[in-house]
């Protein structure tokens, strides 16, 4: 085989090699930050490292809640916090518990706060 070519397939894979560290580097940071395992291959790695618990945990204000079969994130929201579906949404007809999984926040508190999700349609008690 011709020295020429040896080197070009070595090449390739180093930098397939690199394309892929950089990916796997970055679906674990993506996950450190979010705290949500992307992938069920680094499950056990974001466990470790982010601190979060399988169940026991229950979600703070701002963060969503997990549904009842998964194995992973919490399952209700803090004491205090309402958990709110459709903080997307803005047309209040439409049916919001199919938009998404439900956000904790402090609803019912009498101060309107869109950074955990509320408006008019989520908590219309706080935003009117």
């Amino acid at each position: 085989m011709n020295t020429k070519i040896k080197i070009g397939i070595t090449v390739g894979i180093i930098l397939v090699l690199v394309v892929l560290a950089v990916i796997i580097g970055g679906l674990i940071w993506l996950q450190k930050q979010t705290k949500t395992p992307l992938l069920p291959i680094f499950v056990d790695t974001t466990l470790r490292q982010t601190g979060l618990k399988k169940q026991d945990a229950c979600a703070t204000a701002g963060e969503g809640i997990m549904p009842p079969i998964s194995k992973f994130g919490p399952k209700e929201c803090c004491d205090g916090l309402k958990a709110i579906f459709g903080n997307d949404v803005q047309d209040c007809s439409l049916d919001k518990t199919l938009v998404g999984l439900p956000t904790c926040a402090p609803c019912g508190n009498g101060k309107c706060e869109p950074q955990y999700g509320e408006n008019h349609c989520s908590c219309p008690e706080d935003c009117k």
